[in-house]
């Protein structure tokens, strides 16, 4: 939903990097190494459960949401020479904001409690990082809060290097800033591949909107300390893509009013994407 970073929401509070080093302990049943093509990750305030490994290629990334919040997956391919603990830090920082050298590429996007959603991502060996970077009432990223992971991904590269081996029968595509769907949307379980071809990173929201529900009655649900509820159900989507990136994400659409939104870097600032008119919505019959 959100990088936001869905949103990369904007307050820290430092005093809370005790309590994220004791929310991010492994689970004792946590597997070592996911399943080969695809791997399922659990979500809770505030910390993933799920493998330690992934081999490299093509992987479906299933997110069970067994919270009470919303919640996401952010992934982060982390340069050679650093790592986590060091994102972690930087992300401490009073405007929180993902560093050049961790590369976005995408993740399931927000869903409900109870929920669950799927994204595919080609991933290559090296150091990853999961993340969520949703924020809580008061305005502080979960990632802050301690909601953060190390992923290893593992193996040689397989030959097929891009989600062109996921078929897919609607296509989304990311702008400076305008979401395009070349599809007519229409009711069932679709898979979408969005492509980023505009000059910074972008994600792409799911949400299925409430019947009169409009783009700022959205943004004033993310607002601090915000009485509306978002005015509509967190239904997925994909996060954060570099320029030029490209993923695939499975919805079901029911019947009704969506919209598609980009909350990077805040929902609630003015110079967020959405308020420069990055939303789209669209109605399924």
């Amino acid at each position: 939903m959100i990088l936001s970073l869905k949103a990369l929401a904007l307050s820290t509070l430092p005093a809370l990097m005790l309590l994220a080093s004791c929310a991010h302990t492994v689970r004792p049943n946590q597997p070592a190494f996911g399943n080969s093509g695809t791997t399922t990750f659990l979500t809770t305030e505030y910390q993933f459960g799920g493998p330690d490994m992934v081999s490299a290629g093509n992987t479906i990334i299933r997110m069970r949401n067994q919270g009470r919040e919303a919640h996401h997956i952010q992934l982060l391919k982390l340069e050679t020479g650093h790592t986590l603990s060091e994102l972690v830090e930087r992300l401490q920082a009073p405007v929180t904001q993902i560093p050049a050298w961790a590369k976005q590429i995408g993740g399931p996007n927000a869903v409900e409690s109870g929920e669950a959603v799927e994204a595919r991502a080609y991933l290559d060996p090296g150091h990853y990082a999961m993340i969520c970077v949703i924020p809580a009432k008061a305005g502080t990223p979960h990632v802050v809060l301690g909601m953060y992971k190390a992923l290893e991904v593992i193996g040689p590269s397989p030959s097929a290097s891009s989600e062109s081996d996921f078929p897919s029968d609607y296509h989304l595509v990311m702008a400076d800033y305008e979401f395009t769907m070349v599809e007519e949307a229409a009711a069932g379980r679709h898979t979408f591949r969005v492509v980023n071809r505009g000059s910074r990173p972008h994600e792409a929201s799911l949400v299925r909107l409430a019947p009169q529900a409009t783009v700022d009655h959205v943004l004033a649900s993310f607002a601090p300390g915000a009485t509306e509820m978002l005015p509509g159900t967190l239904v997925g989507g994909i996060t954060g893509l570099e320029p030029n990136g490209e993923g695939v994400f499975t919805a079901t659409l029911l019947p009704g009013r969506y919209g598609v939104f980009c909350l990077f870097p805040n929902p609630y600032h003015e110079t967020s994407h959405v308020r420069r008119g990055m939303a789209m919505l669209f109605t399924v019959e």
